[in-house]
């Protein structure tokens, strides 16, 4: 058998976040448009190879070794988590989510993402991180927000994401999951949001990214029905 878990640089005991995330920094090693003289056979080649190790870490991967692992890791002597907690400010809040998302606590990385946003000074995640972390970070946030139903949250973050991606590629390969769950958050927004206004905000701007021209034009035509209700 490969060992699926060298090639994308992770143990058999990572999270779905953390292959997740080692994928996408693989195959960001890989694109072609990054190499002197790029061999678009050998690039496909190693994306191929890469696809099938990602496919098989997150078959295989297993909740209970990877809570068995994280207890194992824990540090007595310095508990970082509750440092974070402790400090009080949006940089520990931020590095708070992130800590949580990677540390199978999902739920309590969202509650505290959604609680920081309804404070009184405005909170941008993406300011705590380099840009390729943001948007690594960010789109595992954004999945997380998604699962417990908070579609305008997830809207934002994912709208900045695209948008870097579309000023510079980062994701690549990967970028088809992120437009397929921003399809997603747009068609959940009507069944849980109530509030036209914020609807209507999310797909005006939705509008103004680089999405497939189908899924802009069933926007106009739902953007249009709202206008005129």
């Amino acid at each position: 058998m490969h060992d699926y878990y060298s090639l994308l640089g992770i143990t058999p005991f990572s999270s779905v976040s953390e292959i997740k995330h080692a994928f996408r920094k693989k195959a960001k090693e890989f694109h072609p448009d990054l190499q002197r003289e790029p061999n678009r056979l050998e690039y496909n080649t190693k994306m191929t190879e890469l696809l099938i190790a990602y496919r098989y870490a997150i078959q295989h991967h297993k909740n209970i070794a990877d809570n068995e692992i994280f207890e194992n890791k824990v540090v007595r002597e310095f508990n970082y988590r509750q440092w974070l907690v402790e400090q009080e400010t949006y940089e520990s809040s931020a590095k708070l989510i992130v800590f949580d998302l990677f540390h199978e606590n999902e739920k309590s990385a969202v509650e505290e993402y959604v609680r920081v946003l309804q404070l009184d000074r405005p909170f941008y995640f993406s300011k705590y991180f380099s840009r390729e972390d943001f948007m690594d970070y960010g789109f595992v946030l954004a999945e997380e927000l998604f699962f417990e139903k908070h579609y305008y949250e997830s809207f934002f973050l994912l709208k900045d994401i695209i948008a870097y991606e579309t000023e510079r590629p980062y994701f690549t390969h990967f970028f088809p999951e992120v437009i397929s769950l921003t399809k997603k958050v747009l068609d959940s927004l009507s069944i849980k949001n109530t509030n036209i206004e914020k609807i209507i905000e999310c797909y005006t701007q939705a509008l103004e990214l680089n999405l497939p021209s189908r899924q802009k034009k069933t926007l106009r035509l739902k953007l249009e029905k709202l206008m005129a209700d």
